[in-house]
């Protein structure tokens, strides 16, 4: 059976339903709404009405507030600028929007942006003045924070061209310091000396290398080719391994570019060089090469440190991993394999060891590309 549908065109002699009785409900609704502060006031400056928000902003309840003069919001010193406002809303005179601050019920001073604009009876003569105040606190914070972050930053960028500038000069003491002391002989007063001076030049570069690093580290890691950063290293070391009868020899293949701490990866390169030191004491071949390759963990740059040398003897995997922990080593820190381990565990790089011969030994820091 056919059965008709309703008709459901409206009824043009229906009242429409309203959420609100007047315009003036709906003012009102969204003038309790607002997360603004709104408030009325005569001409005298008592207040007429205080919506939910300058509760919330000021402290004052509506009924501790309607029929008291506003200035009890009004910090001392600023009287003066209530005056005026009233002044000018009573000539007619346009009020424009301005930053200032009020004072709260608890005696917090709250910065707040205001605009202000006449109220009108029925007949157009003006009997008050309506106050719109919004809140700055928050931005005002923002602010704040941000200038002590600038200043922050500026700071650390002043202490990290000073330890940049430091380095250089230090490295070289440290150098001329250790060739003093291989040349003095160790029974002599000088070569304690020496020794606890190299000790303490030691802590100072590890200091600088930490400034440095937590400054790149705050401003963005930038992408370095591995090769510039070790040449620069055994460039400012050579002496020293020289003294120590060890010549070098080098090979760069990488050809792309790595994302890391600087800083961090030669402290961590400067450990190891450390233990190939303490292994190699009468000298012998280190070969560096740094290249691309793919290991389990993807593909990333190698950095192989290979030391050829006679009479090394047995447990070298033992003997230079108690050499990065600072034992065995006149001039080790005591931190050395933590430092040299912190870095690679917090960027997925690597440090290998393998012992070839009794002559022939290797280390490798494997760094994956981002």
């Amino acid at each position: 059976m056919f059965h008709a549908e309703p008709d459901l065109a409206p009824d043009s002699t229906a009242t429409p339903e309203m959420p609100f009785d007047s315009p003036g409900a709906l003012l009102a609704a969204i003038v309790e709404s607002s997360d603004d502060a709104i408030v009325s006031k005569d001409l005298n400056g008592r207040v007429t009405s205080w919506n939910d928000a300058a509760c919330r902003i000021f402290g004052y309840t509506a009924k501790e507030m309607i029929g008291q003069p506003i200035l009890r919001i009004i910090p001392p010193g600023l009287e003066a600028e209530e005056t005026a406002i009233l002044e000018r809303i009573r000539t007619g005179a346009k009020v424009e929007p301005y930053e200032t601050r009020r004072l709260r019920k608890d005696g917090r001073i709250v910065e707040v942006w205001v605009t202000i604009s006449p109220v009108k009876d029925s007949a157009g003569r003006i009997i008050g003045a309506a106050k719109i105040a919004r809140d700055l606190s928050e931005r005002k914070r923002m602010e704040q924070r941000l200038i002590w972050s600038e200043k922050l930053a500026a700071q650390g960028q002043m202490a990290a061209s000073m330890a940049h500038e430091i380095n250089s000069p230090l490295e070289s003491i440290i150098n001329l310091v250790y060739l003093a002391r291989r040349s003095t002989p160790p029974g002599e007063k000088a070569h304690a000396y020496l020794l606890s001076a190299e000790g303490e030049l030691d802590r100072v570069a590890q200091l600088i290398r930490r400034v440095l690093g937590r400054y790149r580290e705050l401003a963005g890691q930038p992408q370095v080719y591995l090769h510039d950063l070790v040449d620069e290293f055994l460039t400012v070391h050579r002496p020293k391994l020289h003294a120590c009868g060890i010549a070098v020899d080098c090979r760069y293949e990488d050809r792309r570019p790595v994302r890391v701490n600087g800083a961090e990866f030669a402290l961590t390169f400067s450990n190891v060089v450390s233990g190939v030191l303490h292994i190699m004491p009468q000298g012998g071949i280190l070969g560096v090469e740094v290249r691309e390759r793919t290991t389990a963990r993807g593909e990333g740059i190698e950095v192989a440190i290979r030391m050829r040398a006679k009479g090394m003897g047995d447990n070298l995997q033992g003997r230079i991993f108690e050499s990065l922990l600072g034992k065995g080593s006149q001039s080790g820190t005591g931190e050395g394999l933590s430092v040299a381990w912190e870095w690679p565990e917090r960027h997925g790089a690597e440090i290998a060891f393998k012992s070839c011969a009794d002559s022939d030994a290797a280390i490798s820091l494997f760094v994956p590309f981002a």
